[in-house]
C-alpha cells in the first residue's frame, strides 16, 4: 500500500503559521478599548539595555518628517505684532540661556546634590504658554488648575501636595473636585469620603457617555444615594460646595450641615448645571433620590469667589489620555463658563508602555489630536504636559532599573508638547534627581510595582513641580492690569 505524501501540507502549515505570527506582530495596541499584546518571537534576542540612545525615535525626530509642528509654529509666528515679536525675542534669549544651563546638569541613579528646579520647557513661539496662569496670580484672581491623569495621581497623590504648597503660597481653601463614588475613597487624604447607592459609568467601560475631564458619570442605583464628606486639617476649610449635574426634571434632595437638615430642588439643567450651597463646619451629608434622566459629574469644595489656588484632580485608572478627544463639546463649553480653568495639566502614558516596544509615534500623534482638541475647546486655558514618570522593572541582567521603553515614551510625549506648542515638565528627570524609581521604591516613595507613587513620593514630586512652577513664574512680566 502506497503511503500518502504530506510534505506539501506541512509546507502550507508552516507558511500559514509564519503569516499568522507576522499578522499578530503588527496588531494595534488597542481595539475598541481592549488592550492587545503583539506577538514578537524575537523579543528576547533584541538589545534591551538601558541606553537612552537606542533604536527608538527622539522627540525631535518623531515629527521631523511631518510638517505639523513647523506649520503650527509658523502660523503663530506670522500672527505676531512687531512689539510681540520683540518681546518673544527677549524671552527666547532668556529661555535658551536657561535651557543651556540645565543641559549641563546630569542626573544619575544617585541622589542629586544640586537642588536646582527642573526647567519647564515652553515650546510656544513667544515662550508664554502659561500666560493665563500667571496673569491670574498677578491680578489676584482665583487660579484654577485641572490635573488630568491616570492611576499615577489617583487618590490625590501628588496633587494633594501641589494644592497644599500653592495654597500656602497664594491662598485658597478646600480639596476642589470630588467624585460621587470612588474605589480609592478610603485611601485619599485631605477629605474623608463615604457613599452608598451609586453607579459609575466611565470612558473605560462606556465609550459613548457625555463626559467632561473626569470621563466619569454617576447615577443613583438604589432608591436613594448618599454622600458624606468630612474635611481634615490638610487644607483651610472651604466655604461652599457646588454640585455639577444634569437633569431633565426638577429633583428634590436634602443635605445636612452642622446637624441641621435642609431640603431644596435641583432645577432642570441640561446638558450640565451647577448648584452651590454654603458650608458651615467641617462636614456635609447629602441624599439624592433615584430619578430618570438624573446624573452627576462631581462636587467641588473651595472658595471659588475669592483669590487663591484651586487644584482639581481628574484621574481615571487605566486611561491613556486618548479618549479625551471625545470629550463632549457642549458640556465642555458649559463647564468653561461654570468653572473655567487657567491651567490644564496632562499626566498620561503609563498605560501604553510595553517592555519591548520602543516606538510610540502613533500614540504621540493621537495625543497631538487630543491637545489640539483641548486647545480648541478651552482657548483661554494654558496647557502643560507632564512627561512620563520613571517606570522600572527587571532588566535582562536580573537587576531592577528603568525600562528602556520608558525612555522611548518619554521622547514621544515630549514631542507632543513640541508639536502643539505647549509647556512641558519632565517628570522622569525630576524623579532622577532623587535617584530614580529604584531609589523611590527602596525609600518607600513608590510601590514595589516600580510604577506608582506613595504619598511620600508624591510629596517629593510635588515639591519639585511647585519649585519649577515658581521658577517659571519669575520669567513672566505680567501685571494686574
Amino acid at each position: 500500500m502506497k503511503r500518502r505524501d504530506y510534505t506539501l501540507r506541512l509546507w502550507f502549515l508552516l507558511v500559514f503559521a509564519f503569516l499568522l505570527t507576522a499578522i499578530l506582530y503588527f496588531l494595534p495596541n488597542e481595539v475598541a478599548g481592549v488592550k492587545l499584546k503583539r506577538v514578537d518571537l524575537l523579543a528576547h534576542l533584541r538589545n534591551n539595555d538601558n541606553d537612552p540612545q537606542g533604536d527608538f525615535l527622539t522627540a525631535n525626530e518623531i515629527f521631523n518628517s511631518d510638517s505639523l509642528a513647523n506649520e503650527h509654529l509658523a502660523q503663530q509666528q506670522d500672527s505676531l505684532t512687531e512689539q510681540e515679536a520683540y518681546e518673544a525675542h527677549v524671552r527666547d534669549s532668556l529661555y535658551n540661556a536657561l535651557v543651556l544651563d540645565e543641559s549641563t546638569t546630569t542626573y544619575s541613579d544617585s541622589t542629586d546634590t544640586n537642588n536646582n528646579p527642573i526647567l519647564i520647557k515652553d515650546f510656544s513661539p513667544q515662550h508664554n504658554a502659561l500666560i493665563h496662569t500667571y496673569k491670574a496670580i498677578a491680578k489676584q484672581e482665583p487660579l484654577r488648575i485641572a490635573f488630568l491623569g491616570d492611576s499615577f495621581i489617583e487618590g490625590d497623590i501628588f496633587t494633594l501636595d501641589v494644592r497644599k504648597k500653592l495654597q500656602q503660597k497664594f491662598g485658597g481653601a478646600g480639596v476642589g473636585w470630588m467624585p460621587m463614588a470612588s474605589n480609592v475613597a478610603s485611601f485619599r487624604r485631605g477629605i474623608k469620603h463615604t457613599f452608598t447607592g451609586w453607579k459609575t459609568k466611565s470612558a473605560i467601560n462606556h465609550k459613548n457617555g457625555r463626559y467632561f475631564f473626569g470621563e466619569s458619570i454617576y447615577s443613583v442605583s438604589d432608591s436613594v444615594a448618599t454622600l458624606s464628606y468630612t474635611f481634615t486639617n490638610e487644607f483651610n476649610t472651604p466655604k461652599q460646595a457646588t454640585i455639577f449635574y444634569s437633569s431633565v426634571n426638577s429633583v428634590p434632595f436634602s443635605y445636612t450641615v452642622n446637624d441641621s437638615v435642609y431640603t431644596d430642588n435641583l432645577t432642570s439643567q441640561t446638558p450640565i448645571g451647577a448648584y452651590t450651597l454654603a458650608l458651615k463646619g467641617h462636614s456635609i451629608k447629602l441624599r439624592f433620590p433615584n430619578r430618570s434622566g438624573l446624573c452627576f459629574y462631581g462636587i467641588t469644595f473651595d472658595n471659588s469667589d475669592e483669590k487663591g489656588v484651586i487644584v482639581d484632580n481628574f484621574s481615571l485608572r487605566g486611561s491613556s489620555g486618548i479618549s479625551l478627544i471625545t470629550i463632549d463639546p457642549e458640556i465642555a463649553s458649559r463647564m468653561n463658563s461654570l468653572r473655567h480653568y487657567n491651567l490644564i495639566v496632562l499626566q498620561f502614558g503609563l498605560n501604553v508602555i510595553e517592555n519591548t516596544r520602543f516606538n510610540y509615534t502613533n500614540y504621540a500623534r493621537k495625543m497631538v489630536d487630543v491637545v489640539q482638541t483641548l486647545k480648541g475647546l478651552f482657548p483661554t486655558s494654558d496647557i502643560l504636559i507632564m512627561g512620563v514618570s520613571d517606570r522600572g522593572g527587571t532588566l535582562d541582567d536580573g537587576t531592577k532599573g528603568t525600562l528602556r521603553a520608558t525612555l522611548a515614551l518619554r521622547e514621544a510625549i515630549k514631542s507632543v508638547a513640541q508639536a502643539t506648542a505647549v509647556a512641558y515638565w519632565d517628570t522622569y528627570l525630576a524623579m532622577k534627581k532623587a535617584g530614580g524609581i529604584v531609589q523611590f521604591v527602596n525609600e518607600g516613595m513608590a510601590a514595589k510595582d516600580y510604577t506608582h507613587l506613595s504619598f511620600k513620593g508624591g510629596r517629593y514630586l510635588a515639591e519639585q513641580f511647585v519649585d519649577s512652577f515658581l521658577l517659571e513664574k519669575g520669567g513672566y512680566s505680567v501685571s494686574a492690569e
